[in-house]
């Protein structure tokens, strides 16, 4: 379907994680698990549905220490509430 319309152009659908679900508290983890297993399955189906190749990308590492550490920081020296995706 889309690569009809963007014939020069390689179209795929990209699935990133960001963020562990087994680093939630206990009493949260299967619920985060469980979406976290959902939003992949929802991105291989509508990739299939498109005719895309699907890639899961793994980025759990860098938004730690790229965004979350910084965003924890902001808030411990100066009590300040920044937006955490600004670093992405």
């Amino acid at each position: 379907i889309l690569q009809q319309h963007y014939q020069d152009v390689d179209i795929i659908g990209l699935h990133m994680s960001n963020w562990n679900p087994l680093d939630e508290d206990l009493d949260l983890r299967e619920t985060k698990q469980k979406c976290h297993e959902q939003d992949l399955q929802d991105t291989q189906r509508v990739c299939d549905f498109l005719d895309i190749p699907f890639h899961p990308a793994n980025f759990v590492a860098e938004y730690w220490t790229d965004v979350f550490e910084p965003f924890v920081e902001q808030i411990s020296l100066n009590g300040q509430m920044p937006n955490p995706d600004v670093g992405c």
